[in-house]
């Protein structure tokens, strides 16, 4: 921060230079040894200061073997519906260019495809009791922001975004392909076309590459 710099100065640019070195090589040794790759959050995208100093693990091992050793855990129904709700979030029309949807209008998409009024099994399937739960716990794990926002009535509401890893592990593509699929629709090559080149732009900048996650993975 300012602060920092105004009262360390030099030193601390020497720390987080320090910092950095020890981060770059830990992230060469787990690729290394587990295959896992370490990113940080995609700053162009989450400029909040909670995103500065957030580092992900996702998982690059394409072993078929390892992919359906991991999708067969636990959590299997917790990781489709995430994909769901980032699917409805992402291609939501509320904002096209920001690819935002109100809260209250996601519930209501999910409520079309599961009721949630058995707290007893949503634990049993999700492993926690209610669909606000698990917003929450998307949100704490990064998959999902949630900020609030201005109608043009004035009044404030809920909206939430896909997360940082969200675009690390998953991916606009994969988002993009996986709602085209589950509407039983052939993927437009246009739409995926545009991320491609969005991505293109975004690398020239120093970027870190997004996508292509296999299994779950702990920030």
């Amino acid at each position: 921060t300012a602060f920092r710099e105004a009262v360390l100065g030099e030193e601390y640019r020497k720390k987080q230079k320090v910092a950095k070195t020890v981060l770059d090589e830990a992230a060469l040794n787990i690729e290394n040894l587990f295959g896992y790759q370490l990113h940080q959050a995609p700053a162009d995208h989450f400029t909040q200061s909670k995103f500065k100093d957030s580092y992900y693990l996702v998982n690059k091992i394409r072993d078929g073997a390892h992919c359906a050793r991991v999708n067969a855990t636990d959590g299997a129904a917790t990781r489709g519906l995430l994909m769901v709700v980032l699917s409805f979030v992402y291609c939501s029309n509320y904002d096209n260019s920001n690819h935002k949807m109100p809260e209250k209008e996601l519930k209501k998409q999910l409520d079309n495809l599961h009721k949630w009024d058995s707290a007893k099994a949503t634990q049993e399937t999700f492993g926690v009791s209610s669909l606000q739960d698990i917003l929450d716990l998307f949100v704490k794990q990064h998959y999902l922001v949630r900020e609030k926002d201005t109608r043009a009535d004035h009044q404030k509401e809920s909206v939430l975004e896909a997360g940082p890893r969200a675009f690390i592990e998953i991916g606009r593509k994969q988002l993009v392909s996986f709602s085209y699929q589950a509407a039983g629709m052939d993927v437009d090559p246009v739409a995926i076309q545009a991320i491609e080149d969005e991505q293109a732009e975004e690398e020239g900048g120093g970027e870190d590459e997004e996508g292509g996650g296999d299994g779950e993975e702990e920030s």
